[in-house]
């Protein structure tokens, strides 16, 4: 099931726009005949569908974080696949800060969920990974290679998300968690520190099953 996660402005507008044009579409295609106290009733339960089969996931996150004692943002792009009962997500990702010092990193995340109920997710996801702040050459294949570099490091993050999904269609998540640099090549300034973030979520999955189900029944 596909889960949008927005955290910052560059993303919010666009995502949001698109689900809300989805959301109106399927109200206006909802069964005419649903009375306005169960359309609200039906609005503000969680989905309880339940799946089994690995699927795939790609989400866009954004963490607020300390670098050289600056608040800076890093943002990453992840993809993965979800797996069993409980939606356990194994995800590779790529990280990125630009301010004041350039650091990237490539992350490997396993996100174990030990509360996956209809309203709350709850899993302490384990992170590991390499990265750098050489930026010296900037072509992607020279990025990648980030053992090659000069000035590299490993860092290992562990945190607590909590998701809590108010409506159908939307929920609230927050991250918080501690990043350490278990090894460094040629020492950074200090990388470890607190990461949090919280976020919006919209469930897109759940929104154009609903539909698809309402234009059967209209036919």
């Amino acid at each position: 099931m596909m889960v949008i996660n927005i955290c910052h402005s560059q993303w919010r507008t666009k995502y949001l726009q698109r689900f809300f044009i989805l959301l109106v579409l399927c109200l206006l295609e909802c069964p005419g005949k649903l009375k306005a106290q169960e359309n609200r009733h039906f609005l503000l339960k969680p989905d309880t569908t339940k799946f089994t089969k690995p699927d795939l996931t790609f989400y866009f996150d954004g963490r607020n974080s300390f670098v050289k004692k600056t608040n800076v943002t890093i943002n990453s792009i992840n993809a993965g696949v979800v797996l069993g009962k409980k939606r356990h997500e194994i995800t590779l990702g790529y990280s990125w800060v630009r301010k004041d010092q350039e650091l990237y990193y490539i992350n490997l995340m396993y996100l174990p969920f030990f509360l996956y109920s209809p309203r709350w997710h709850i899993a302490t996801p384990v992170e590991i990974g390499i990265g750098s702040s050489d930026t010296t050459n900037t072509g992607l294949i020279n990025e990648i290679e980030i053992w090659k570099k000069d000035d590299w490091f490993v860092p290992l993050q562990l945190g607590l998300y909590t998701e809590f999904r108010a409506t159908r269609y939307l929920g609230i998540s927050a991250l918080v968690g501690y990043r350490k640099s278990i090894f460094q090549q040629n020492p950074l300034d200090n990388f470890d520190g607190l990461y949090y973030s919280f976020g919006l979520n919209a469930y897109p999955g759940v929104l154009w099953r609903d539909f698809k189900r309402w234009r059967v029944k209209k036919k």
